[in-house]
């Protein structure tokens, strides 16, 4: 008889502990369950590292602003450059900073809506350039260096004449704005240059002497009737005048140059 009421019991028992029971009374812990498995993240494609020096004319480079980077760039031959960031959409700032520390040209605006283009002229020596954005934010975009082609002539100034007349066109960026008159130096000594605007009420004109690509001399309207006075010695050559409104606005200006003043 006991043999025949164990087999009961050990059935009954091995039926409570799958219910989740035990035999003697006390119930079973519930078998962990496993947690959902969550899909792989994609991954982000990586992007290539940002160059540490530039060379003059090559294609773009792409960079990648997490912090405000910096480039090195040197000028071998003296004359004007163009710096161009575009921030691929983000706002692209540009500037330029010689060995002294000295910001020979820095642009935020000037290139395609807002891309920054920054032109000036560069004395040989070694160059940092600080690419940002506007708001110190995160940016990736391109970046590149070139030699803008030379401003054609409007004009000839001749020595002691009666002023020249030459229209500057309205502009975004300065240079883009500037026109241009070829001067002819052939014996050294002192020079006066003068420039004003034909309506000084409306224009203000801002006058830069260029000779083998290096600025020799500025002025900005605040002479006589509100034009502007470059006096300087010149050495015999071939020198560049050129003109623009302060204000970057399409404006007729007068300009002379006379010696020994």
């Amino acid at each position: 008889m006991r043999r025949r009421l164990r087999r009961p019991l050990l059935a009954l028992c091995a039926g409570a502990v799958l219910a989740g029971c035990t035999c003697g009374g006390t119930p079973a812990e519930a078998p962990p369950t496993a947690a959902p498995i969550e899909p792989p993240a994609p991954a982000t494609p990586a992007l290539p590292p940002n160059p540490t020096t530039l060379t003059l004319d090559a294609p773009p480079v792409t960079v990648r602003v997490d912090a405000m980077p910096t480039f090195s760039f040197t000028v071998t031959e003296a004359g004007e450059y163009q710096f161009d960031a575009v921030g691929m959409p983000a706002d692209a700032q540009v500037t330029v900073y010689n060995e002294a520390g000295w910001s020979p040209t820095s642009d935020g605006d000037s290139g395609e809506g807002l891309d920054a283009r920054a032109v000036g002229f560069l004395a040989p020596g070694a160059y940092t350039v600080r690419v940002f954005e506007s708001q110190h934010g995160a940016l990736s975009g391109t970046f590149r260096i070139t030699r803008p082609g030379a401003l054609p002539a409007a004009g000839a100034l001749a020595l002691d004449a009666e002023p020249i007349e030459i229209e500057s066109p309205a502009a975004e960026a300065d240079r883009a704005s500037q026109a241009e008159l070829a001067l002819s130096i052939t014996v050294a000594g002192p020079y006066v240059l003068r420039a004003s605007a034909v309506d000084p009420a409306t224009c203000q004109t801002a006058l830069t002497l260029v000779r083998d690509g290096a600025v020799v001399g500025t002025g900005t309207a605040g002479g006589a009737e509100g034009g502007v006075v470059v006096a300087r010695v010149l050495e015999p050559g071939a020198y560049a005048v050129r003109v623009r409104d302060t204000s970057n606005r399409a404006c007729t200006h007068r300009v002379r140059v006379r010696a020994g003043e």
